[in-house]
C-alpha cells in the first residue's frame, strides 16, 4: 500500500462515500476504485494525501464475497465472478483473482442484468417504509425505494429464503422416481423454483401470473395427452 498525493495520482477518479463511514458525519470516508487499485482518503480533506492499496487487499479488507456471474460461459471458458459492495459492484476474471477489477455504481449493474425491482410484501401499508426487492439467479437485493440509485443490500437466495421464511415443497411435476425433484416455494408476489438437489444452488424467480400460465399450460397439454 502507498500514500499518495491526490492533485496527481486522482486524476480522473470518481469518488464516492465509503459504506463504511460514520453514519453521524464524523468519520466521512471516500472510496475512488480503479481498475488495478483502490484510493481511500478524507471527504475533509479531498486535495489531501490519501491511501492507495491493491484491488485485492481492498477486498480482503471489506469482507467482499465473491461469486460465480450467472452471466459466465457455462463452459468454463468464460468464468466471471461479481462481488456486491453497499454502493458498488465489483467485477473480475475468475482466473486472474489477483488481477484487474471492474467496479460499477449498484444502479449500473443492475442495468445491465436487468433486474425487475418489486415491492416487497415486507413494505409498509402506509408507504412510510418502501422496501423493493429484485431477485437473480444467486442473490437477491433490496433497496429503499425512495433511494432507487442508492446503496442497495445483497444477500443470498438461501438467505432471503430463510428470511422470508419460503415453504418449500415438491413440485407435482417433478419425477416420481426422484430423479427431476422440483421444489416450489410460492410468495406473495412471486413463485421460486429451484433444483432439490441443489437447495443453496440457483433458483429461479417468476411472477405469480407467469407461473400460474405455465401450470396451465401444462395441465391444458396433459389433458389432452
Amino acid at each position: 500500500m502507498s500514500n499518495a498525493d491526490s492533485s496527481t495520482a486522482a486524476s480522473g477518479l470518481t469518488w464516492f462515500k465509503s459504506s463504511y463511514s460514520g453514519a453521524e458525519g464524523g468519520d466521512c470516508v471516500e472510496v475512488a476504485p480503479a481498475t488495478t487499485l483502490v484510493h481511500v482518503r478524507d471527504s475533509k480533506a479531498a486535495t489531501g494525501p490519501m491511501l492507495t492499496v491493491s484491488r485485492e487487499a481492498w477486498a480482503d479488507f471489506v469482507g467482499l464475497t465473491w461469486s460465480k456471474s450467472s452471466h459466465s460461459g457455462t463452459e468454463g471458458g468464460e468464468c466471471v465472478e461479481v462481488a456486491a459492495g453497499a454502493t458498488a459492484v465489483h467485477i473480475r476474471d475468475s482466473k486472474a483473482a489477483a488481477g484487474p477489477a471492474l467496479t460499477v455504481s449498484r444502479a449500473a449493474w443492475a442495468g445491465f442484468i436487468d433486474l425487475t425491482w418489486s415491492k416487497s410484501s415486507y413494505s409498509g401499508t402506509e408507504g412510510g417504509d418502501c422496501v423493493e426487492v429484485a431477485p437473480a439467479t444467486t442473490l437477491v437485493h433490496v433497496r429503499d425505494s425512495k433511494a432507487a440509485t442508492g446503496p442497495m443490500l445483497t444477500v443470498s437466495r438461501e438467505a432471503w429464503a430463510g428470511f422470508v421464511g419460503l415453504a418449500w415443497a415438491k413440485s407435482s411435476h417433478s419425477d416420481t422416481e426422484g430423479a427431476q425433484c422440483v421444489e416450489v416455494a410460492a410468495a406473495p408476489a412471486a413463485v421460486h423454483v429451484r433444483d432439490s438437489k441443489a437447495a443453496a444452488g440457483p433458483m429461479l424467480t417468476v411472477s405469480r401470473a407467469t407461473w400460474g400460465g405455465f401450470v396451465g399450460a401444462v395441465a391444458s397439454s396433459e389433458g389432452r395427452g
